[in-house]
């Protein structure tokens, strides 16, 4: 059922023929959901500017995001989680202190 060069899940990705921008938005938002993240409500917002909010729909309401952005979120969360990760061998203690605040 695997077509060559298929590019639907993380396992897929290569960094070649096969990038988080070639992701869907659901599997995206899935690399931030496991490690505790909502895209949307956590790091979307972070990453995005917010400079038109100011025009649009009245300020309140869903903001829409582009699949680019999306790609953006998945990347920082795998860089958040491999920071965690790093920590969890090199400095649990500092881990703990991260995880409560």
């Amino acid at each position: 059922h695997l077509v060559h060069g298929a590019c639907e899940t993380e396992d897929d990705v290569d960094f070649d023929k096969c990038n988080l921008i070639d992701l869907s938005d659901q599997v995206l938002t899935g690399i931030c959901s496991r490690i505790g993240l909502d895209m949307v409500e956590h790091v979307l917002p972070t990453i995005v500017d917010d400079e038109d909010d100011n025009n649009s729909n009245g300020g309140e309401g869903t903001k829409e995001y582009t699949h680019e952005q999306f790609a953006m979120g998945a990347e920082e969360c795998i860089m958040v989680e491999a920071e965690m990760e790093r920590l969890a061998v090199e400095d649990p203690a500092e881990l703990e202190r991260m995880e409560r605040e």
